[in-house]
């Protein structure tokens, strides 16, 4: 070897050069363009293993490195806990009912509600005004019991001759909306109880 005179720190035919000035010889360092290493360690060499929060996760690999609670985002994102009070598998922070297990938004119904729809038209049973029959309130159905029948009968003979805002009127039974109940009115009602009996 020409270059030396001794076999130095690499041995003869190797060059004790030390390209990042870190005071060890490429031929044993494992980083040699990076003064801050001598091997790869966990991050690799150029980039420090460094862990900012102090969680044993090296910034490098810590999708949350300045949160000692987390290593990754999860659903609420560094620095909120990805808590699941109701146990849903939905976090408290995305989860619009975070008391209620069985939902994650408040739907028709609100959380603690469930959103059932006995009858499927769509209108669930909370706010349903005929929860056990398709679509809205029956036509005719003057005492809004959601069934057409006498006491519709009779709610409607009590209500005939009345005009609001007089005690007695019954806006359900004003099926023309003119603000009284007539005779001509009831005539119309028997027709719906007919054809709907």
């Amino acid at each position: 070897d020409p270059a030396k005179i001794a076999a130095g720190v690499c041995g003869c035919g190797v060059a004790d050069t030390d390209t990042d000035g870190d005071g060890t010889a490429d031929c044993n360092d494992l980083c040699p363009t990076d003064p801050a290493k001598i091997a790869a360690g966990v991050c690799g060499c150029g980039v420090a293993d460094t862990d900012t929060d102090g969680d044993g996760t090296e910034d490098c690999n810590d999708g949350c490195p300045a949160d000692p609670g987390k290593t990754d985002p999860g659903q609420c994102g560094c620095g909120v806990a990805d808590g699941d009070s109701d146990g849903d598998g939905v976090a408290d922070c995305v989860d619009g009912c975070p008391a209620d297990p069985a939902k994650s938004a408040p739907g028709q119904c609100g959380c603690g509600v469930a959103d059932a729809d006995t009858d499927g038209d769509g209108i669930a049973d909370c706010v349903d005004p005929c929860p056990l029959k398709v679509g809205a309130a029956t036509p005719g159905d003057i005492n809004n019991d959601c069934v057409l029948d006498w006491l519709d009968w009779l709610a409607f003979q009590q209500a005939i001759g009345k005009c609001a805002p007089a005690p007695g009127y019954d806006v359900d039974a004003d099926l023309d909306g003119n603000g009284c109940v007539t005779n001509n009115e009831f005539k119309d009602w028997y027709t719906i109880y007919y054809v709907n009996r």
